[in-house]
């Protein structure tokens, strides 16, 4: 059965339904309009994140968005409408191709590569970041208050994720089928070096409306 919700416009309100979304792009637009839509802090992160990559072309494909977090936290992340398509476990193995990719980069390979290209990128629409010539610049303009010590444990935190391959896998759908939300916590618990999540984006629409809510599904256990 369909999800609802109700907002209030002007002090209306309006009944919207659950809808199906039309395609894994319009779910990758939001999130990079709007990436604090996921829920970061339920898995400790602090924000905003800064997306630094946008169909980002890696030697095994082009990953759907690549964030840091304000710790230096590596967030790759994948989009699926849902189960119906036949490729949804796969998206997976995306991503640990995506990661195997990054790993052994340095903190300049990363910025370079990854960052940089994306900044000076017509797929690039923050104001924060764009035309960005270095990782450091882009970072302190979305973190202005960031402090020096910060500074450092972040590229600390990023050269360490780049060297070890620790990062933090995001697949993101509409819906999520338990045989597939069970191949996610099983890849948490044979391999604690990485993180796997798997976070529902769910899309609204009626009376003219439409709205998003995210929920996270399946996440590391806590240490």
């Amino acid at each position: 059965m369909p999800r609802k919700m109700v907002i209030r416009k002007d002090g209306n309100p309006h009944s919207l339904s659950q809808v199906v979304a039309a395609n894994e792009e319009e779910l990758q637009e939001l999130v990079k309009e709007n990436p604090d839509i996921l829920p970061f802090e339920e898995y400790g992160f602090t924000g905003p994140l800064m997306i630094v990559g946008r169909e980002t072309t890696l030697p095994s494909g082009s990953v759907d968005l690549v964030g840091l977090a304000r710790s230096g936290d590596v967030l790759i992340i994948e989009f699926k409408t849902g189960p119906q398509n036949p490729d949804f476990r796969a998206a997976v193995a995306q991503l640990l191709d995506y990661g195997s990719d990054m790993w052994g980069m340095s903190y300049d390979e990363f910025g370079n590569t990854v960052a940089v290209r994306y900044f000076a990128s017509n797929r690039c629409k923050d104001k924060n970041v764009c035309r960005k010539t270095s990782l450091t610049d882009a970072q302190l303009s979305v973190w202005p208050d960031m402090k020096n010590d910060e500074c450092i444990a972040f590229n600390e935190r990023l050269t360490k994720q780049l060297e070890t391959d620790s990062f933090h896998y995001l697949l993101v759908a509409s819906h999520f089928t338990r045989p597939v939300e069970r191949t996610i916590e099983y890849m948490n618990h044979i391999a604690p070096s990485v993180s796997f999540y798997a976070v529902e984006l769910v899309s609204f629409a009626g009376d003219g409306l439409s709205a998003y809510e995210t929920r996270g599904l399946v996440k590391p256990a806590s240490p």
